[in-house]
């Protein structure tokens, strides 16, 4: 896969340790598992192929699956812009749509994420809709 294809996450975490008065700095990190064969991160999904659209309190969701060995897909909503990311759903795999029923008028974030015995992908870009 090409660099605009494929995005690889590292995480690098600093711990500073004390022992008899002398400080150690230790450095830990771990990357996004990648398929062996293309060296692509499981289950890539493309930051910007998610739509959204409301129509009463249902919000439909479309996406490409641009993944080949996902098991599914996750659907992450939350309802405050600062709030925390709750899952949904995990629909089946190949799937490229969903849709929510939400109790309440207001505005919705939602993102999309492969998943696989693995792992989940990097999540596609966060979309927000407004339910009237």
């Amino acid at each position: 896969c090409t660099p605009e294809e494929c995005v690889a996450k590292y995480f690098f975490s600093i711990r500073e340790q004390e022992k008899d008065g002398f400080k150690t700095v230790l450095f830990l990190s771990f990357s996004l598992r990648t398929d062996p064969t293309t060296n692509c991160p499981i289950g890539k999904l493309e930051s910007s192929n998610l739509d959204i659209s409301a129509s009463g309190k249902t919000v439909s969701l479309t996406w490409t699956d641009s993944s080949t060995d996902e098991t599914g897909f996750k659907v992450l909503r939350k309802d405050s812009l600062t709030g925390s990311y709750s899952t949904i759903t995990t629909t089946s795999a190949d799937a490229t749509s969903y849709s929510d029923t939400v109790t309440a008028a207001g505005s919705y974030w939602y993102r999309v994420s492969a998943t696989n015995i693995n792992g989940d992908s990097v999540a596609s870009k966060m979309v927000k809709v407004d339910v009237e």
